[in-house]
């Protein structure tokens, strides 16, 4: 993939049916991935790779999917480009310059959006948390019947 070494895959996520993946690289280190789509069974790439999106999220429907990016360097205040994130389209096929910003707007910058669908792309759950929120997990206690309170 890479000579250096310097290349990591920072995320991916299938499609539904698992004929394309669509995957996260960054080099160096930075974390700041390009998006990309792999056909599965040939190897090929698929479209031309989409910046900006670190810790992105992808949801597939069947002739796409929803993503979310980060603004371009230059394009906020310098040291902002890690927050304004928004959710975008891209139709198979079609080039990543001219889609649509569909979600995030005028919502606050520090919103961490995030996207889901359904496999049959008919609903979609869009999550806004402000910040990172820890959240306590424990499963039931089996005499009580009911979940410990965490410490």
């Amino acid at each position: 993939m890479d000579a250096s070494g310097l290349v990591s895959l920072d995320w991916w996520y299938p499609s539904s049916g698992g004929a394309l993946v669509a995957y996260g690289l960054s080099r160096g280190g930075d974390e700041r991935s390009t998006l990309q789509v792999i056909d599965v069974a040939t190897g090929a790439a698929v479209d031309a790779p989409i910046p900006h999106t670190q810790r992105a999220r992808v949801a597939w429907v069947p002739d796409g999917f929803y993503y979310t990016m980060h603004p371009a360097p230059g394009t906020v205040p310098p040291g902002d480009e890690q927050y304004h994130r928004r959710i975008r389209y891209h139709r198979l096929g079609a080039e990543p310059a001219t889609e649509p910003l569909v979600f995030g707007e005028g919502r606050p910058t520090e919103e961490m959006l995030s996207v889901d669908t359904a496999p049959s792309g008919r609903w979609w759950l869009l999550p806004a948390p402000r910040r990172w929120v820890p959240h306590d997990a424990a499963p039931p206690h089996p005499t009580v019947g009911r979940a410990p309170r965490p410490g």
